[in-house]
């Protein structure tokens, strides 16, 4: 009996760690900044600024974002821990708990989210790197009340942080052509 339990306790720690190596791979993990000029809301107002912070957890990625927009001048955050299994997360936001969410990947650079109420898909998301993995784009589709379908539009930088204060990063040019020599 006490080598099964071993044994178990071995595959369940290994289980953990290949999930955590997985996650500190992952090119999602870091902060993203919106661009609100590239991106369209449709149907709503964009966001003035948001912030997406992901994570490396033991269970898979932890998210979490805060979003300001001018109208109102208070800050919306949303966070949750899941794993790209599929099996639905659920989402803690400034309003209380929100619609669970599930994960999948589906190659290196591309991830579906899926938000539901119920049996039913209220909304659902594609992430997308660029080849650069600088930035990272979110459609996210719904259908509202009155049965129309709905696509926003997000496009995120990557920032580094240093100290408190975040900048995004952009890609440098460099022109290696003749210099009149």
């Amino acid at each position: 009996m006490r080598s099964h339990l071993g044994l178990a306790a071995a595959c369940a720690l290994r289980l953990s760690s290949a999930a955590a190596v997985t996650a500190m791979d992952d090119p999602f993990i870091g902060t993203w900044v919106l661009d609100p000029y590239r991106s369209h809301y449709e149907g709503e107002q964009r966001p003035d600024s948001m912030v997406i912070v992901i994570t490396a957890t033991a269970e898979g990625i932890h998210y979490r974002s805060d979003s300001r927009r001018s109208e109102s001048d208070q800050w919306v955050s949303c966070e949750y821990t899941a794993d790209y299994d599929g099996r639905p997360a659920m989402v803690r936001g400034s309003a209380g708990l929100m619609a669970p969410v599930a994960l999948k990947r589906v190659d290196a650079t591309t991830v579906e989210a899926t938000y539901m109420r119920g049996l039913q898909v209220r909304a659902s998301s594609r992430r997308v790197l660029s080849e650069s993995a600088q930035v990272m784009t979110i459609s996210t589709t719904w259908r509202g009340a009155d049965g129309e379908s709905h696509t926003n539009v997000a496009v995120f930088e990557r920032s580094v942080s240093s100290g408190n204060a975040s900048t995004v990063t952009k890609p440098v040019q460099l022109n290696l052509g003749s210099r009149g020599h």
